[in-house]
């Protein structure tokens, strides 16, 4: 499991809040527009595509069976834990640089935690957080962000992992 997820996410939101960071400031508020929303779900789509082109992922992103139901959990956790990381807090904090460094900072950093997958895992996470950064920029929400990200994993994370391990 990610270090992020599950009681990383407790910790991590533990520690901002001692900084004095609240949850508005990392974007937990209503998006300011409907095209973040839209763009959100349409990175989404786009993203889910790419990733169903791979025939372990889609041989399994329809199933239902008890592993999408730990896909999907783990799914709402690591959206919510990776959003609130690499967008809400990397990007907010980091700012100062601009709208462009710290979408790059955000967008990398997110590439390379998920160097698991490899290199194309890292170049495909890159190109989708350069995407959640701009819907976090331009909504000033961290929300659609979240359902992306999660909306993505619920799909084809069970197909990932099997693949991955050989299960």
């Amino acid at each position: 499991m990610k270090l992020l997820d599950t009681h990383g996410i407790l910790i991590f939101l533990f520690l901002i809040r001692r900084l004095g960071i609240t949850l508005a400031d990392l974007g937990f508020h209503k998006p300011t527009s409907i095209t973040s929303i839209i763009l959100a779900i349409l990175i989404a789509t786009i993203y889910s595509f790419i990733e169903l082109q791979i025939p372990q992922v889609l041989q399994y992103a329809f199933e239902i069976n008890f592993l999408k139901y730990i896909a999907i959990t783990t799914a709402i956790i690591a959206g919510f834990s990776e959003e609130v990381v690499f967008r809400g807090f990397i990007i907010t904090q980091s700012r100062t640089y601009g709208t462009l460094k710290s979408s790059l900072l955000s967008a990398s950093l997110f590439g390379v935690y998920h160097i698991t997958w490899g290199l194309g895992g890292i170049l495909g996470t890159f190109l989708l957080g350069l995407g959640l950064a701009y819907v976090f920029n331009s909504g000033k929400s961290i929300v659609p962000c979240i359902i992306s990200h999660a909306l993505i994993d619920s799909l084809i994370e069970p197909g990932l992992v099997i693949s991955f391990f050989h299960l």
